[in-house]
């Protein structure tokens, strides 16, 4: 049996679910990952990731892009725009592979995949909304992580089976061979000490300068590991920062994020979908300080079950972290409350409808 996942590189969001439905397939499916901009499409390529890239750092212009392309009408002409190019490289592919399992984790490349004529199985990869481009995506089925999303799509009017599978988290990524006392040796994480892992992304996109500088006028006792990602820039000022409190411990793109989860006390970034339940799946408690339009009901979600906290501001972040600094009460309250949730991948059961829908 083979398997065809589909995506477009628009940040790790898109990426990291085909990887993680890939892994869940494993061995009983032959799987091949494709991500669409590999097909030579590169003014799809260069819209799609300079939109996203652009929306990163102007997220006050992506809230109005948002409202305005949640639309029927306008998410319909979104794809238009792209669907025949990529239907174009997509259908000798596909046709020439011949996959018994068709995914898309991408709206662009599923509305590429409908019009060339092979209709894929859709993962939607926001947790509890779901914008107007998936809902005309030429979808045969769609997985879903909750009921908010489907009860959404069919108000939207979706026709086609809809099926909650839960958000597709990477299988492997809470099995961690090394025991945590020793991950935190690594880091050089101190015993007795709050530490928080901050992370903006693949990409790095976040204020992490800016709270540091709060942390520091605080005097925070803590240990902050921030996590650069592929931005060098942001890397080197924070290497260069002179500060013992909170003590820095810098990191550019690091490949084991679950180890460096698994070592500290709660995680703290951008409110991405992937981040915060794979902290979340590994009860560590989430702090928001960058939300983007898509990832608001994901914020409030957190906040709302009292698994985190939301502090778009520096100074509401660094009295955050002296609070937990001095009382870990609060903190401990949202980790009993995460294990007490039992919080799941969905990767699972996404590989076990795939499965059962081929058969």
């Amino acid at each position: 049996m083979k398997a065809l996942i589909l995506y477009f590189s628009t940040g790790m969001g898109h990426k990291n679910p085909a990887i993680a439905i890939a892994k869940a397939l494993g061995k009983r499916c032959k799987t091949k990952v494709l991500d669409c901009a590999d097909l030579g499409i590169p003014d799809v390529e260069k819209s799609l990731t300079g939109f996203w890239k652009f929306s990163l750092a102007h997220p006050f212009v992506l809230r109005i892009l948002y409202a305005i392309s949640d639309n029927i009408a306008v998410a319909r002409l979104g794809l238009w725009l792209h669907e025949k190019k990529v239907a174009k490289r997509l259908k000798p592919y596909i046709s020439k592979m011949k996959p018994d399992i068709i995914v898309a984790t991408h709206m662009t490349a599923a509305a590429g995949a409908a019009k060339a004529g092979y209709p894929a199985k859709v993962v939607t990869t926001e947790p509890f909304n779901v914008h107007a481009l998936w809902a005309v995506c030429g979808a045969e089925e769609y997985l879903v992580p909750s009921e908010p999303v489907k009860s959404e799509l069919r108000r939207r009017g979706v026709k086609v089976p809809i099926t909650v599978t839960g958000y597709p988290l990477n299988p492997d990524f809470t099995k961690i061979s090394r025991s945590r006392q020793s991950i935190r040796k690594e880091l050089g994480l101190r015993e007795g000490k709050l530490s928080i892992l901050f992370t903006g992304g693949g990409e790095g996109i976040s204020n992490a300068e800016e709270l540091v500088k709060k942390l520091k006028e605080v005097q925070a006792n803590m240990d902050f590991v921030i996590i650069c990602g592929k931005n060098r820039v942001l890397y080197e000022r924070l290497i260069n920062f002179k500060c013992d409190k909170p003590r820095l411990i810098i990191k550019g793109f690091v490949d084991k994020m679950n180890e460096h989860i698994f070592a500290v006390d709660m995680v703290a970034g951008k409110a991405g979908a992937n981040t915060v339940l794979e902290a979340l799946v590994m009860c560590k408690p989430f702090c928001c300080t960058h939300v983007m339009a898509n990832e608001e009901p994901l914020s409030d979600y957190v906040v709302r079950n009292g698994f985190g906290w939301k502090t778009i501001k520096p100074n509401e972040f660094a009295d955050l972290a002296m609070r937990l600094t001095n009382r870990r009460n609060e903190l401990n309250t949202a980790i009993k409350k995460l294990s007490k949730a039992n919080i799941k991948s969905g990767a699972d059961e996404i590989a076990r409808h795939l499965l059962s829908q081929a058969c």
